[in-house]
């Protein structure tokens, strides 16, 4: 005779997290619990390890799987940190640029992984990237399904595109970088460059120039929170303007 199935334990965690609810299958006479319960479904609030002597109508024997529960069951409040700086906690108030995404990590107990919930939406990873303005909270959720009693929670602001700037030429010498749109921040700085990626080590909106080429130029914005944290954001760069130095004008 062929050695009959074992029967299975299902774990799922009580309505109140810290305690897990065990259930043997239907089909059998009776159920005795190692810890003395004598019902195919017992609550388990403390830890140990847990099994059953199961019998058929017709007196057959079986056993089921051991069940280990370890402590705690209900897992605690994890914390967040950057993906570039595992284990150091993050301020609650973060932000990126638009091009960007911000990486983070769920610290939680041994046994436990990261239950990420924003809007409607979750998600169960250790790791997440985020690149959508909103409230994100993170719980911990253990193998037993039972979830941390309070979350994490962190902001996200993502900041809009910076406009890029066009360049006019106002004087002999002189060019200028023009946002077509205010970007927000402050404050706005420029980086110019002349063709073939050489930079001129000037940041104003207006600067002075005397060589013949093509120069671009790119926004370079910085955005504040109300925690003090900054943020530089850069747009693209600018098409090249033509500019000739007119040697006629003596200098």
């Amino acid at each position: 005779m062929p050695p009959l199935p074992q029967p299975s334990i299902a774990v799922t965690c009580g309505t109140s997290s810290n305690n897990l609810t065990l259930s043997l299958p239907s089909a059998y006479k009776s159920y005795t619990w190692s810890s003395g319960q004598a019902t195919q479904t017992i609550t388990v609030n403390q830890p140990g390890v847990y099994r059953a002597v199961l019998k058929d109508k017709i007196g057959n024997t079986y056993l089921s799987p051991a069940i280990e529960v370890q402590s705690p069951i209900q897992p605690a409040t994890p914390t967040i940190s950057l993906a570039s700086q595992p284990g150091v906690v993050v301020d609650n108030q973060q932000q990126i640029c638009a091009d960007s995404t911000l990486s983070l990590i769920a610290n939680t107990s041994t046994n436990s992984t990261g239950l990420w919930s924003f809007s409607t939406t979750t998600s169960i990873s250790k790791t997440i990237a985020l690149n959508k303005s909103g409230n994100y909270s993170l719980q911990a959720l253990n193998v037993y399904g039972c979830k941390s009693a309070q979350p994490a929670i962190i902001s996200l602001t993502v900041r809009p595109k910076v406009p890029t700037p066009s360049i006019e030429q106002i004087g002999a010498y002189s060019l200028q970088a023009v946002l077509p749109t205010p970007t927000g921040g402050q404050p706005d700085l420029f980086d110019w460059r002349r063709a073939g990626g050489e930079v001129i080590p000037q940041t104003s909106a207006v600067v002075k120039v005397v060589v013949s080429a093509n120069y671009s130029a790119r926004t370079k914005t910085t955005f504040t929170l109300a925690t003090g944290n900054n943020l530089t954001c850069y747009s693209d760069f600018s098409a090249p303007k033509a500019f000739t130095f007119d040697r006629g004008n003596g200098g």
